[in-house]
Parts: C-alpha cells; sequence; structure tokens
C-alpha cells in the first residue's frame, strides 16, 4: 500500500508541474514549473522502489538517480533561466 501511495504521490505532483507549465504566462514562469517536476517526481518514486526492494541494486540505482537530478536539476534551471535573460536584454 505504501508503494501505491508514493507513486500516486509522485504522478499528482508531476501533473500539478504539467498543469502549471502549460497555465504558466512567461517562460520564466514556465521553467519554475518545469524544474519543480523534476524534483517533485523522483523522490517519491526512488522511495517507492526502496520500500518494494529494500536496500538491493535497483533501490540503491533509483536512490542514485533521484539524488542527481535532486543536484543537477536546479543548476539546470537556473542556467536555463540566464540564458532567457540575455536573450531578453538583446
Amino acid at each position: 500500500m505504501t508503494v501505491w501511495i508514493l507513486l500516486t504521490l509522485a504522478v499528482c505532483g508531476e501533473l500539478g508541474c504539467v498543469a502549471g507549465v502549460l497555465l504558466a504566462r512567461g517562460p520564466l514562469a514556465r521553467l519554475h514549473y518545469a524544474a519543480a517536476g523534476g524534483i517533485v517526481g523522483p523522490l517519491p518514486v526512488a522511495l517507492a522502489v526502496l520500500v518494494e526492494e529494500s536496500f538491493t541494486q535497483p533501490a540503491i540505482n533509483a536512490l542514485l538517480i533521484a539524488g542527481i537530478m535532486l543536484v543537477l536539476g536546479p543548476l539546470l534551471a537556473v542556467e536555463t533561466a540566464r540564458a532567457i535573460r540575455r536573450e531578453e536584454k538583446r
């Protein structure tokens, strides 16, 4: 049951981020929701794999991938925002 709850949380979070991207007005607002999608979804999915598989190789891989996404996602969003700002100034 815990796995289903975590996966439902991940899907609902991602759907919220998709709705935000579709409804946002400017490119920076869209980027904000897109970046949140890279943070909201991976963590519950990795936790669901951890609950299902315990500490086996698939669970460690899922946690590692989620960690990489949690670290690199915001960095990518910041650099994309800087590129958008540079283009807006031209």
